[in-house]
C-alpha cells in the first residue's frame, strides 16, 4: 500500500487552496488533506478529507493558537499556507517552537512580514538592489512619483491580495483624498499601461459602468522553492494574461531575465530568513526591462496551471522539505500555455452543518 502523506492547507476555502489541490493531479490519492478555514460555507472545504471551522488569521493569537492545537491532533507532515496572513501567522508558531514537527513552509517572521506588507517589499528589494517598481507611503511622495511617471498611479493597500483595495489614481486631488482615507496606502506607477489609457480614466460624466475593468494586460510571474537550508529550486517562470483582474491565460516564459530575477529575489529572500514557495510578479517598462512590483510567500492562483506546463513546485516543496519521502513527480508535461475556464464545485448541506454545529468535518 502506498504511504499516504498528511497535508495541512490553511484557508482551505481560497482560490489558493484549490490551485494545490488541482496541482496534485492524480496524486491526490496519496494523500490525506486537512482543511482549515474560518469560512463554513466554502467548496474548499469539502475536497479535503476532513475540515476544520477556525477563526479568522485576523484574530492573531486565538488563530495561532487554534493552530498549534490541529497540528497536534492531527500530525500533518506539511502545513501549507494559502493566504498571505497565514505565511505570517504560521511563521510566529513556528518560532514558538522552532524543533516541533511538522515542517512548515514559511520562513521567519521577519522575512514574512516582507511578503505580507508591500511597502516592506519594497525596502527589501532596495536593500539588496533588486528591481522593484517605485513606492510612494505618502501623498506628497506619490505626487512626487506622478511627476516623474504619467498618472494615472496605482494606490493599493499596504497588506493585500486578489486585487482587494486596489484603485487607480488620476489625479493630484484623489491622491489627496485617497491617501487622507486609507492609512495603509501605497502607491505605485501603473507599469505597462494600454494604449487607451486616457480613454479609460476620463471621467464618468453619464454614468458609472455597471461592470468596469481594464482590457485584458499581460503580468510576468516567476516560482522558486527556498529549502529549509537556504537551497533554491530552479525558477519556473510564465507569462498570464489578465481580464477582469482574473488571470485567463498562462503561458511558459523562460526568458533569461525573468528567471535571473527570481533567482535573485529568492536568493536575497534566503538570506533573510525565508523559507518555502516564493512568487514573484513583475512588469515590463516602457524601456522593456522586467520590474518587479509584488512578491508573495507562497503558492499562488497560477500553480495549477504551472503544473501543466511541468513546473512540479508542490512535489519540489515536498522533495526539500521531507526529504526521503516516496512522492512521485509529475508526468512530462506537453503544454506551454493553459487556459482558464470557471468551474463548479458542490457546497454539501450536511457538511457546513457539521462545521457550524461541531467546527469538524471528515469525509464519510
Amino acid at each position: 500500500m502506498e504511504a499516504e502523506l498528511r497535508l495541512l492547507l490553511l484557508s482551505a476555502g481560497s482560490l489558493v487552496a484549490h490551485n494545490v489541490v488541482d496541482a496534485l493531479g492524480a496524486r491526490r490519492r496519496r494523500c490525506i488533506l486537512i482543511g482549515a478555514n474560518s469560512v463554513a460555507e466554502a467548496a474548499g472545504n469539502f475536497r479535503c478529507d476532513a475540515a476544520y471551522l477556525v477563526p479568522p488569521a485576523a484574530a492573531g493569537a486565538a488563530y495561532i493558537e487554534r493552530l498549534g492545537e490541529l497540528i497536534r491532533d492531527e500530525r500533518p507532515d506539511l502545513v501549507i499556507p494559502c493566504r498571505d496572513d497565514d505565511v505570517l501567522a504560521l511563521a510566529m508558531l513556528g518560532e514558538r517552537s522552532p524543533h516541533a514537527q511538522p515542517a512548515l513552509l514559511t520562513g521567519s517572521v521577519a522575512a514574512a512580514h516582507i511578503m505580507n506588507d508591500k511597502l516592506e517589499t519594497a525596502r527589501f528589494a532596495a536593500r539588496h538592489g533588486l528591481p522593484f517598481a517605485p513606492t510612494a507611503r505618502t501623498a506628497r511622495e506619490a505626487i512626487d512619483l506622478a511627476a516623474t511617471y504619467p498618472l494615472p498611479l496605482i494606490g493599493k493597500p499596504r497588506r493585500g491580495n486578489a486585487s482587494r483595495g486596489v484603485v487607480l489614481l488620476r489625479s493630484s486631488e484623489e491622491i489627496k483624498r485617497a491617501f487622507e482615507s486609507r492609512p495603509d496606502l501605497i502607491a505605485q506607477p501603473f507599469l505597462d499601461p494600454p494604449a487607451d489609457m486616457d480613454a479609460l480614466i476620463a471621467p464618468f460624466e453619464a454614468g458609472l459602468p455597471f461592470f468596469f475593468s481594464l482590457p485584458a494586460s499581460a503580468q510576468h510571474t516567476v516560482q522558486v522553492i527556498v529549502g529549509p537550508r537556504g537551497a533554491i529550486s530552479r525558477p519556473s517562470g510564465w507569462l498570464a494574461t489578465f481580464a477582469g483582474g482574473h488571470a485567463v491565460e498562462n503561458r511558459r516564459c523562460e526568458a533569461p531575465e525573468l528567471l535571473e530575477a527570481g533567482r535573485a529575489y529568492a536568493l536575497a529572500a534566503a538570506a533573510e530568513g525565508w523559507k518555502g514557495p516564493l512568487n514573484v510578479q513583475l512588469k515590463r517598462t516602457p524601456e522593456g526591462g522586467l520590474v518587479a512590483f509584488e512578491v508573495n510567500g507562497r503558492f499562488s492562483g497560477g500553480t495549477a496551471a504551472a503544473a501543466h506546463m511541468g513546473f512540479d513546485d508542490i512535489g519540489e516543496c515536498i522533495a526539500r522539505f521531507l526529504p526521503g519521502t516516496a512522492f512521485p513527480p509529475l508526468s512530462t508535461s506537453e503544454s506551454d500555455g493553459v487556459q482558464k475556464y470557471l468551474r463548479s464545485w458542490p457546497v454539501p448541506r450536511r457538511g457546513v452543518a457539521a462545521l457550524q454545529a461541531s467546527g469538524t468535518w471528515r469525509r464519510e
